[in-house]
């Protein structure tokens, strides 16, 4: 976050195989063209000042692995989900008060495209933040938004609220969520072949990839 100017934050995009994308990983950083994920944005947190500045070097400074990348400004109109592939932005979706777009809810998902049945926590994401309202919200009806199952799920790892123009808000909560994916309970499943499968997927997810992001 940059207090008073625009927060920032990384959100994994879900795009492609995971053998292909470690291979286009490969070759970017055998090419060394391309900036670690993370590493852009704290080299863009610490050389600009501004919003706009901000979305263009996130937009279109090559990155190793595609991922969204989400700001929020102080003025009217900042806020942004860019949609990263690894060369440059293949969208930059704003907030519109003219559109009564007041929020945008970014899902892991390209958000011009129907959401998978596996994995819909736009809709329930959207109808939250709708029941709240923007005249109330705060730290605490966004942590009850980001919440509601199935937006909280097995694979959330942690919950961040920023407000730019009130830093000393700032808070992040780590998350430990029982059961499977969804509201399934793990409780009335059979150890199949096909569960092992998705809870190693799970360890992987919340434990293993943030690392990884982390990194890039």
């Amino acid at each position: 976050m940059k207090p008073y100017h625009y927060t920032a934050s990384i959100d994994q995009r879900d795009s492609g195989s995971i053998l292909g994308n470690l291979v286009e990983v490969v070759n970017a950083l055998l090419k060394h063209k391309s900036h670690f994920v993370s590493f852009l944005l704290r080299d863009t947190l610490t050389t600009t000042t501004y919003f706009d500045d901000a979305v263009e070097k996130l937009a279109f400074t090559e990155i190793i692995a595609p991922v969204y990348y989400i700001l929020g400004g102080i003025g009217p109109g900042e806020g942004a989900v860019i949609t990263r592939n690894r060369k440059v932005a293949e969208d930059v979706w704003y907030i519109d008060m003219d559109q009564n777009r007041w929020f945008l809810v970014e899902t892991n998902f390209d958000h011009w495209k129907p959401p998978p049945p596996h994995g819909n926590r736009r809709i329930p994401a959207i109808n939250a933040m709708n029941k709240v309202g923007q005249a109330n919200i705060n730290n605490q009806t966004m942590f009850d938004v980001v919440s509601v199952r199935p937006v909280l799920n097995t694979y959330t790892a942690y919950t961040a609220s920023m407000s730019v123009r009130y830093p000393s808000t700032y808070i992040t909560w780590s998350r430990v969520v029982d059961g499977v994916m969804g509201d399934e309970s793990s409780e009335d499943s059979m150890m199949t072949l096909g569960t092992l499968t998705q809870r190693l997927w799970q360890f992987v997810r919340r434990s293993v990839l943030p690392l990884v992001y982390q990194l890039f």
